[in-house]
């Protein structure tokens, strides 16, 4: 826990990055760390697309307002998440559970009348918010993960959902983005790089009763 501390201490949104990459084993636990992130009812709604394009860097870029880091950082991931939650999202999930565990139909009945029952009820905008709740659980997921590995991470929001939506063609595949993640180290030129963590104290964002 200690180290967990000490490593988010160290992070913050890096803006400025060295061109160096960082080693595949680091990038597949960052992504892992985010395929393990919990989701209510293990629902998963998410896909991360890692782009390696230089073309599709470069469009990106322009989508993203031209902030330097899509371009700069040595890895970029676009955190995407589903738009709609249907019966086969359900169907998907549970399918998932009985191969993994190897039940039957029978055992995954109570889960399967939860699931297709909160499916249900959710209107197109009601489930689309509620998507992107949870795929945020797997972004956080992966900064932890990148700041235990001593990675460098800038999510950024800033970005035309529609023109990046339109160069990865998301919406045919039923996703749309939610962030984006540049990873990498920091150049220590960054500005922000050196500048001590603003947080509120405990005592303010925590209350017992």
């Amino acid at each position: 826990m200690k180290s967990l501390l000490e490593a988010l201490q160290w992070r913050y949104a890096t803006q400025m990055f060295r061109p160096e990459p960082i080693p595949e084993n680091d990038l597949q636990a960052i992504l892992e760390a985010g395929r393990l992130a919990p989701s209510s009812m293990n629902i998963q709604p998410w896909k991360f697309f890692v782009i390696q394009d230089t073309q599709l860097r470069e469009a990106l870029y322009t989508a993203g307002f031209k902030q330097e880091s899509i371009k700069q950082a040595p890895h970029l991931i676009v955190l995407a998440t589903r738009t709609e939650l249907t019966q086969a999202d359900a169907e998907r999930v549970i399918k998932a559970t009985k191969t993994t565990r190897g039940v039957t139909e029978e055992d995954v009945a109570g889960y399967r009348s939860m699931v297709e029952s909160y499916v249900e009820k959710k209107s197109p905008p009601e489930a689309k918010h509620w998507n992107e709740r949870q795929s945020y659980i797997a972004l956080g997921f992966m900064l932890m993960m990148a700041a235990e590995r001593g990675v460098d991470a800038g999510p950024m929001e800033g970005f035309s959902v529609d023109e990046v939506n339109e160069i990865l063609h998301l919406p045919s595949q039923g996703y749309s983005a939610l962030t984006l993640l540049a990873l990498g180290y920091r150049d220590e030129s960054d500005p922000y790089a050196h500048r001590e963590k603003v947080r509120f104290d405990m005592e303010e964002v925590v209350e017992r009763r």
